[in-house]
């Protein structure tokens, strides 16, 4: 409802200001992506949704549906992983235009952030809000730090910001029931399903419906009716989502149940409450030392919407007014969830066995956030109708006392005196927001003066949140992003020369020589010790060109403890910090020598600086290496005390000199580089590396088990995975392997039967790529098999000594069809192999041999693929605990394996079923409105002839 002095303005006289608001926080958010050319590429945007979306284009230019790809792990269905949505609308759109995968993604954030801020503002506006109070309120749910910290995850912002629009839809439909009104419900609650996360859409449609269930004034039949076919209609239309979803759940890695610990994985600690305020009082993103972990624990809102939601609950005089009523019920809900291991309701759900398999109770922040946007958009909307200074006294010590009982357990913690963390801008525009809020409330009384102290609200708001934003996550250049590398167009040439694509393993470090190498002569390394409070290292260096970025170190941890040492750079004279980068233990790995990246010091060319590494907290056995060494340069400081002396820095120095090289330029993305996780998909080639939140079981355990997948590569006793396990990795069928090859570090590749194919050289890093001709091809036959009852009983074996990939095959028979009798019992197997065919649903392989033997296909096993020999259908087995296998008689068959998804097929019929539903509603609509139209003209016919 709209104010009587609303009603007398003019669209723009109630509207601009909150739009303009809106506008301008927009555009300062997105200034980097539209006017520089700058892009998010870092964590999950670079190596899942970039690599999906990429082969999205590819499905959608061929037309067709993506149910099976086999450029993600060995193969894995698509439209049932329950990521990012093939048929998000917007995208589908895109798609159709040509745009690349990354600027599609960069156009998604820009123009859905965008429908959030209206949908929230039209739903706030809906709710009696004021245009700013409206706008503030928008602002806070879009650029919160939930939303910002999930930036780089497509599949949770998208459907967040679908979110408004549901409300807008609910909100409708309660006001007056429609046909239309009931399709645009079922519409918008079909695109959240089709759009988000699984989990999110979940999330999103839960919140809907709370809201809507306690806003409703008026219960009806008619109400009740136009919902329930609005639910209808959604799940019709969205059931190409959660059906195939539905039909996958069996067989991915969660099949035997989330353990309680898992279930209690990223809770939201009391005292993470301080960062509602201060987000990186625990560090930022790339320092992290708080609850794991800062991304899900994201929840930076600022001082002023908590301040003026606690006043907006102490102006409510109406205290059971349902907005009031609905937002803090969402609250609390959201705080009991979001607690997880820290909250009595949650442990008791989860340990009684009544909390479904939903992991991170952290994401229960929407409700959160949701709730404190939607309080701060109450409480100044408030504000403006309070002219009583004691009305205005009640508001500020409402808002201070909500801000109190949110850091009441902050302040009761042992984390009180950790500030180092903590940078000035945040302190600032707290600080400013508390003065704002108290003097502005207490001194603006005239209508002028009110709407000058609400303009400078919604601005600091706005400018606090940007600010975030602007810091959480380093963007780069967007044609740097997809510019090609030659590696990368190795692999394409490969895949248009061969009917198999190539299937890479990429990481970091392979197999090498070590030894350190310096200035033609060899030198003895020692280590420096555990840093830790007692040792920190200091050295001066010497950049030798502009834009110095990077320090590539030799560096050691165990990777425990969650320790956490600073590489500070300081100017020679005068000691200002130039920059500092935090680095945790669970961050080395173990190359022996790792970059670590900065912002590139632009005018470094011939100046000298100081480097320290210091422990921050516990140093988590971080330990460096160095060179002893005699030079008349300033040599390295071993500092065994916290603030030394001059005399006591003389006698730390020795004559040595860290383990390091400095590097210049542009910084480079090694995954990028090397093809790492999911990136592989960008040029047609399957990975034996997987991330994901759900992948295919067998096939997770086999990567995890055999290919050191989710632990380190090189095992205690310094053997990498690729040695141990090097006839599995033929087995699969991984025809390149990539690395990077630092300088003083010799390749070792070369010497156990890698062919060298490619070498590309950036910031004196030697990226390369290899070919292993050892690899079996995809399609292979072997003559003997043994049936293993367990695919653990098969990983057991297969790692056997005696086990020969190409002479034997461990089988499961999941139907319990196969018996010793069906075993041929032959020594060797020749003629040949070919795959004719290789396409995302269907493989076809030509087979002519002597005897009969068993065809192995290396590509991932579910139950939904079907092989048929010469047309006919053949027990399809698993090969080897991972792979597809069935029986061949000698002579020439063809074997064709193919994927048939009842789910996909049920799915497509009824998302035309729903279509069909929702064009008849829209028909009725239409008779409908002829009827009204022709009725009020015969009305008004007689009404004539009476007159």
């Amino acid at each position: 409802m709209m104010s009587d002095d609303e009603l007398k303005q003019t669209w723009w006289e109630r509207e601009g200001i909150g739009l303009v608001a809106m506008l301008i926080t927009w555009l300062g958010f997105f200034w980097r992506q539209i006017f520089n050319g700058q892009a998010y590429w870092q964590g999950d945007i670079g190596v899942v949704f970039y690599p999906l979306e990429f082969v999205y284009g590819v499905f959608q230019k061929a037309r067709q549906l993506p149910v099976w790809s086999t450029e993600f792990g060995f193969g894995h269905p698509l439209l049932s992983w329950g990521q990012l949505g093939f048929f998000t609308p917007l995208h589908v759109m895109l798609r159709e235009m040509g745009l690349h995968a990354l600027t599609l993604i960069q156009v998604s954030m820009m123009v859905h952030f965008a429908a959030g801020l209206l949908g929230m503002y039209w739903w706030l506006r809906w709710r009696s809000c004021r245009s700013l109070a409206a706008a503030l309120g928008a602002i806070v749910f879009v650029f919160n730090g939930y939303n910002v910290s999930h930036i780089l995850h497509l599949n949770f912002f998208i459907g967040v910001m679908l979110l408004p629009w549901g409300l807008v839809a609910l909100e409708a439909l309660m006001r007056k029931v429609t046909i239309v009104r009931v399709i645009n419900l079922g519409v918008i609650t079909a695109v959240i399903v089709l759009s988000a996360h699984a989990q999110i859409a979940l999330y999103c449609l839960l919140l809907i419906m709370l809201v809507g269930v306690m806003l409703v004034e008026r219960w009806s039949v008619k109400l009740l009716l136009g919902l329930a076919t609005a639910a209808l209609l959604g799940a019709m239309l969205s059931s190409l989502a959660w059906l195939p979803l539905l039909e996958f759940l069996p067989y991915q890695d969660r099949t035997g149940g989330i353990t309680t610990q898992e279930l209690y994985n990223f809770s939201y600690p009391p005292w993470q409450a301080i960062t509602l305020i201060l987000p990186t009082y625990f560090g930022d993103l790339g320092s992290h030392w708080g609850a794991n972990s800062y991304l899900e624990l994201g929840s930076y809102v600022g001082i002023i919407p908590l301040l003026l939601a606690g006043a907006g609950l102490a102006w409510s005089r109406a205290r059971g007014k349902r907005d009031y009523v609905a937002a803090v019920t969402m609250l609390v809900i959201g705080a009991v969830l979001i607690l997880g291991r820290y909250s009595i309701v949650y442990r008791l759900l989860v340990e009684k066995g009544f909390w479904p398999p939903f992991t991170a109770p952290s994401r229960w922040l929407l409700l959160v956030e949701f709730a404190l946007a939607w309080l701060s958009a109450l409480g100044l909307s408030k504000f403006n109708g309070l002219l009583i200074k004691m009305e205005r006294l009640v508001g500020i010590i409402g808002g201070l006392l909500l801000v109190g009982l949110l850091l009441a357990p902050f302040v009761y913690s042992q984390h009180l005196t950790n500030w180092q963390s903590v940078k000035g801008w945040e302190v600032g525009l707290s600080a400013g927001g508390i003065g704002v809020f108290v003097l502005g409330g207490l001194i603006a009384r005239r209508p002028l003066s009110v709407k000058f102290w609400s303009l400078m609200i919604v601005g600091i708001v706005a400018l606090t949140l940007v600010s975030f934003g602007w810091q959480l996550y380093p963007m780069v250049n967007r044609k740097e992003a997809i510019k090609q590398t030659s590696i990368t167009q190795v692999l394409l040439d490969y895949n248009k020369q061969h009917v198999v694509p190539a299937r890479i393993y990429s990481d970091k470090v392979l197999l090498r020589k070590g030894g350190e190498e310096g200035d033609g002569q060899e030198l003895e390394t020692k280590r420096t010790g555990v840093l830790s409070s007692e040792l920190w290292v200091q050295q001066a260096v010497l950049a030798e060109e502009n834009d110095w970025s990077c320090v590539n170190l030799a560096i050691e941890s165990d990777r425990t403890g969650g320790g956490m040492i600073e590489m500070a750079i300081r100017e020679m004279d005068g000691q200002m910090m130039v920059r500092q980068v935090q680095i945790s233990s669970g961050e080395v790995t173990d190359a022996g020598r790792q970059t670590f990246c900065f912002e590139p010091i632009k005018d470094s060319g011939g100046k000298q600086y100081w480097i320290s590494f210091q422990a921050i907290h516990n140093g988590g056995n971080i330990q460096l290496f160095y060179w002893l060494e005699e030079s008349e340069q300033t040599g390295l400081y071993l500092v065994r005390v916290a603030k030394p002396t001059k005399q006591q820095m003389a006698q730390s120095k020795k004559n040595a000199r860290l383990a390091m090289q400095l590097q210049y330029g542009l910084d480079v993305n090694d995954e990028q580089m090397l093809l790492i996780r999911h990136l592989n998909a960008t040029v047609g080639a399957s990975g034996a590396r997987w991330i994901g939140s759900i992948s295919i079981r067998r096939y997770r355990d086999f990567v995890k088990e055999l290919f050191a997948n989710d632990r380190d590569t090189v095992d205690g006793d310094g053997q990498h995975v690729l040695m141990k396990n090097r006839k599995l990795f033929d087995l699969a069928g991984v025809t390149h392997f990539s690395q990077r090859l630092e300088e003083g570090v010799t390749d070792a590749m070369l010497d156990n039967g890698f062919r060298l194919v490619k070498q590309e050289r950036v910031r004196g890093v030697n990226y390369r790529l290899y070919e292993n001709e050892q690899a079996l091809p995809r399609a292979f036959i072997v003559p003997r098999a043994i049936i293993e009852s367990s695919e653990q009983a098969t990983l057991a074996a297969m790692t056997r000594n005696d086990f020969n990939p190409r002479e034997m095959v461990y089988l499961e028979d999941p139907q319990g069809k196969l018996t010793t009798h069906d075993l041929p019992v032959v020594d060797k197997v020749t003629g040949s192999v070919e795959v004719v065919k290789h396409e995302p649903s269907r493989v076809d392989v030509q087979v002519d041999i002597n005897e009969a033997g068993w065809l192995v296909l290396t590509d991932s096993y579910t139950p939904l693929w079907q092989v048929l020999v010469d047309g006919q259908p053949a027990a399809l087995l698993i090969a080897d605990q991972l792979f597809r296998a069935t029986r061949v008689p000698a002579g020439e068959h063809v074997v064709s394996f193919q994927y048939e998804s009842s789910a996909v097929a049920q799915a497509q019929r009824l998302t035309g079923a729903g279509l069909l539903f929702g064009l008849v509603l829209f028909a009725l609509n239409g008779l409908n409105m002829r009827n009204l139209l022709h009725a009020g003209s015969t009305l008004s016919d007689k009404n004539k002839r009476e007159n």
